[in-house]
């Protein structure tokens, strides 16, 4: 079985639900819970469950631990306040920030999902995580707003459709999936084929799989 990607998902996504509904960051973070959220393992943490108890109000309070009680949660591990320190050396952000993704990274999360633009969703911290990360032998983490996300996702669902068509290019990789499957299973035959002959075999499928392209 395919193993599912992992999300990480800071305090600020549950927190967009509270935001008036016809927002964009309200729509959004609803397409992303509704329809994407469910393809993935997703996870929060000790420090979102914290960040949740320390609100006054009530009413929100209870509705965000209702938000998040089925997701699991990863620890506040030493180690990832050692890496949230790291990441504060090159970083002017606040330190539960740095922790939020350091969390992730300790925990070979795939995705860390947030709304917090000013200081996590940006250039300058990204390329941060991703040279700490590489120094200490972490893996590096893609850090996406649930709109980044949704966009990513739609583009991979129009690659797929546009190989199922037949729409694409010769330098695509599903395309040369395919070259490298053909030379494999030549390669495994008893008696093979000539370089000469494997070259034409491979012209041969080139053009099959072009042939009636409905994207031409």
């Amino acid at each position: 079985m395919r193993r599912k990607a992992t999300i990480y998902l800071d305090t600020s996504v549950p927190g967009a639900f509270f935001d008036p509904p016809d927002s964009p960051v309200y729509k959004a973070t609803a397409t992303f819970w509704d329809n994407v959220l469910p393809d993935y393992d997703a996870y929060i943490s000790e420090l979102v469950e914290i960040e949740i108890a320390d609100l006054k109000n009530i009413s929100r309070r209870k509705k965000l631990e209702s938000l998040i009680r089925k997701f699991k949660v990863l620890e506040v591990s030493q180690e990832a306040v050692e890496v949230s320190q790291e990441y504060l050396k090159l970083l002017r952000i606040p330190e539960r920030d740095a922790l939020h993704v350091a969390i992730a990274s300790v925990e070979g999360m795939d995705y860390l999902v947030t709304w917090n633009l000013r200081h996590l969703a940006r250039e300058r911290t990204r390329r941060a995580a991703d040279y700490i990360n590489l120094t200490l032998l972490l893996k590096t983490i893609v850090i996406y707003t649930p709109l980044d996300f949704i966009d990513e996702v739609n583009m991979e669902k129009k690659e797929a459709t546009r190989w199922e068509l037949g729409c694409f290019d010769i330098f695509e990789s599903p395309f040369l999936n395919e070259l490298h499957k053909i030379r494999r299973e030549q390669s495994e035959k008893p008696e093979g084929l000539s370089p000469g002959e494997l070259a034409e075999h491979i012209k041969y499928q080139v053009r099959k799989l072009r042939k009636g392209n409905p994207c031409k």
